[in-house]
C-alpha cells in the first residue's frame, strides 16, 4: 500500500515540477505544408502553433511590423535592406550566410537553441513523452481493504464494515489531495500554454530540424516545399527577430485529458428512507478520439454523515464516455453515461459494506478558458445495485479540464 501511494503520489507532483512556458512555439507538420503553399507576404497572417513547456530564456519582444524595404526575391533570398534585419532580443540567432530558403546553410551545432526538456505529452506536442498526473489504483488492490463482499461488526475486531469505512474514508482524502496536486501542476503548465494562432512578420526567423539531428534557419516568407519536406520540427521564438502576435486560443480536445471537479450529492441507503447529502468528488483521465467523443477512467468519491457520529461513504469506479457535439462560440454542450463497480459502507453501528454496480447519465458542458483547460459543469443521476437492494443519487458538480 505504501508503495502504490509513493508511486501514485510522484506521479501526481511531477507536472508541478515541469516548469514554466517557454519561449518557443512548434509549427505543426501540417501547418509548416500549408505555409509554404501561400504567397510570401501572406504567410505570417495566421499561423497555428503551440507553445512548449521549459524553460524561458528572455522577455518576449513586442509584435512589430516587417520594415517596408524588405523584400522577398523570386529565389527565396531576403533583402534586409539598410534595416539591419529588424530589432532583435538579447540570445537571438543570427543564420550564417544570409537569409535564404532551400539554400540555407544547415548546421547541427551553433547558435541554434534546442528543444527545452518537457515531460508533456497532451494533444500529441512535438518532444512530449508523457503526462503527469492521473488516478491509479483501485479500492479492492489494497490489503487494508480487503474482505468479503458483505461484512458485518459487533463480533471480536471492533466489526469489518467499520473498518473499511474507515479506510474508504482516508482513501478517498489521499486520492483527491493527489489529483488537486496534479491538477494545479497541469494548470499551470499544460493549461497555461499557448495552442492558437498568432501573427508574425514574413522575415520571422523559422528554426528547422531535420531527421539527422541538423539544424537551419529561414525566415518564414523564404520556407520552401523541400524544406518542409525534410524538416521533422520547427519553431519560432518569441524573443527574437519581430516577435509574435497571439490572436486566438483554439482548444481542439483530441488527445489525452485529466479532469478534476467537486459538488455535492445525494444518496439514498437501500435499507435507510431518507436521503443522505455530502460532497462528492469525480477524478477523470482518459482520451478524446474526437473533439467531441471521449472515454475517461473515473473515480467517484463521496461521503455523508449518518446523523449518528458516524460516516457514509460510497464510491464508484468504472469508466464514462462523453461527449459534446453541440456548441455556442466557447460553450460546448453535451452528456455522459458511466458503469462500473460501486463500494458503500457505514462506520456507525454495527458497520456494514458492500460491493455492487453502477451506471449513470447527465448533462455536461464545458467553458472554454485556453487553448488546453476548460471549467467543466455536470448534473446528473446514477444507480447502485448492492445486495440489500437499490441505491439512487444524484449530483452536481464543477471543476477543470486540462487537455
Amino acid at each position: 500500500m505504501r508503495d502504490a501511494v509513493a508511486l501514485l503520489t510522484l506521479a501526481c507532483f511531477a507536472p508541478v515540477a515541469v516548469g514554466c512556458v517557454s519561449n518557443e512555439y512548434v509549427i505543426p507538420p501540417a501547418e509548416m505544408g500549408r505555409l509554404a503553399q501561400m504567397p510570401p507576404g501572406e504567410r505570417g497572417q495566421r499561423v497555428h502553433v503551440v507553445q512548449e513547456i521549459g524553460d524561458r530564456r528572455g522577455d518576449a519582444v513586442a509584435f512589430q511590423e516587417a520594415p517596408p524595404e524588405v523584400q522577398i526575391d523570386l529565389d527565396g533570398q531576403i533583402d534586409l535592406g539598410s534595416s539591419g534585419g529588424g530589432p532583435r532580443a538579447s540570445g537571438a540567432v543570427e543564420p550564417r550566410g544570409g537569409w535564404r530558403g532551400a539554400g540555407a546553410e544547415r548546421r547541427s551545432s551553433g547558435g541554434w537553441r534546442g528543444s527545452s526538456s518537457s515531460s508533456s505529452g497532451w494533444h500529441g506536442s512535438p518532444g512530449g513523452s508523457s503526462t503527469g498526473g492521473g488516478w491509479r489504483g483501485s479500492p479492492s488492490g489494497s490489503s487494508g481493504l480487503g474482505g468479503s463482499l458483505h461484512s458485518h461488526g459487533g463480533g471480536s475486531g471492533g466489526g469489518g464494515g467499520g473498518d473499511l469505512a474507515g479506510a474508504a474514508v482516508v482513501l478517498a482524502v489521499l486520492v483527491v489531495a493527489v489529483a488537486v496536486v496534479a491538477a494545479v501542476g497541469l494548470m499551470a503548465s499544460e493549461g497555461a500554454r499557448f495552442d492558437g494562432v498568432i501573427q508574425m512578420a514574413p522575415e520571422q526567423p523559422v528554426h528547422l530540424r531535420d531527421r539527422s539531428g541538423g539544424e537551419w534557419i529561414v525566415p518564414l516568407g523564404a520556407l520552401t516545399p523541400a524544406d518542409v519536406a525534410v524538416t521533422v520540427e520547427a519553431k519560432v521564438m518569441d524573443d527574437e527577430g519581430y516577435g509574435v502576435r497571439r490572436l486566438h486560443r483554439v482548444l481542439d480536445r483530441r488527445g489525452a485529458t485529466f479532469k478534476l471537479d467537486f459538488g455535492r450529492t445525494a444518496f439514498e441507503r437501500p435499507e435507510a428512507t431518507t436521503a443522505d447529502g455530502g460532497p462528492v468528488a469525480h477524478v477523470q483521465i482518459g482520451y478524446f478520439f474526437a473533439p467531441w467523443l471521449g472515454l475517461l477512467a473515473t473515480a467517484v468519491l463521496s461521503g455523508a454523515s449518518d446523523g449518528l457520529g458516524g460516516a457514509i461513504t460510497r464510491h464508484e469506479l468504472g469508466l464514462e464516455a462523453q461527449s459534446l457535439p453541440a456548441a455556442l462560440g466557447p460553450v460546448h454542450f453535451g452528456a455522459y453515461a458511466n458503469g462500473g463497480m460501486a463500494f458503500t459502507a457505514t462506520s456507525s453501528g454495527t458497520g456494514a459494506a458492500e460491493y455492487g454496480t453502477g451506471f449513470g447519465v447527465g448533462g455536461l458542458a464545458e467553458v472554454d478558458l485556453t487553448g488546453r483547460m476548460a471549467l467543466v459543469l455536470r448534473g446528473g443521476a446514477d444507480l447502485a445495485h448492492f445486495d440489500a437492494g437499490w441505491s439512487p443519487a444524484a449530483t452536481v458538480a464543477a471543476g477543470v479540464a486540462i487537455y
